[in-house]
């Protein structure tokens, strides 16, 4: 009884600084054309000065004394409503800047591939690229659909031509087939996709 008053008594006095408050929200076009609020938004708490009876004033460049204008701002809202809209927006498709895992080797065979691998997934890890191997007995078909519907933006087979000439056979979840390159260039490439954008 006692929540539900306080709930209540919140939502009332929600609706009485909501009645006072000029509010400003930006509303985004996210995925699938919906129109969203993204929590972005300023507010111009200037009545609720008044209602509160605060004795605020300054002294302003021409010597008078004036009331202010509070200004309260929030970017993002919660942090979790943020991911869930980049989350939407994105579709699980995250770049590769932004993916939690950028990149999973796929050996044909754990048992004659694990090895390599496992060398392979080191050598990114060291790069500081986010990395994983899927070192499960299933077909390499399976361990490619998995990752696809992961949506992990690479896939790196490797088998015995891969393992026998430090290569790795590269494949985007759009399906994709990459040439066959050295690790060390699909490192070099990788990193420079990862590169965080930098914003002016």
């Amino acid at each position: 009884m006692e929540l539900l008053l306080l709930i209540g008594m919140q939502h009332a006095a929600n609706r009485v600084l909501q009645f006072f408050l000029l509010l400003v929200e930006l509303r985004p076009c996210i995925a699938m054309h919906l129109i969203e609020v993204f929590a972005v938004h300023v507010q111009y708490l200037f009545y609720l000065i008044l209602l509160c009876r605060v004795e605020l004033e300054f002294v302003g460049q021409d010597g008078g004394r004036h009331r202010p204008i509070m200004i309260h701002r929030a970017l993002y809202g919660s942090v979790e409503r943020f991911f869930a809209v980049l989350l939407e927006h994105y579709g699980g498709a995250f770049r590769v800047w932004l993916a939690p895992v950028q990149v999973r080797v796929a050996p044909i065979s754990e048992e004659k591939h694990g090895a390599y691998a496992r060398e392979v997934m080191a050598r990114l890890s060291a790069a500081g690229l986010r990395a994983d191997a899927d070192l499960t007995p299933e077909k390499v078909g399976a361990k490619i659909r998995t990752a696809t519907l992961a949506k992990i933006p690479y896939i790196l087979v490797v088998g015995d031509k891969e393992a026998a000439a430090r290569t790795v056979a590269p494949r985007t979840r759009e399906g994709k087939q990459l040439e066959v390159m050295p690790i060390d260039d699909f490192v070099a490439r990788l990193r420079t996709e990862a590169a965080e954008p930098k914003v002016a």
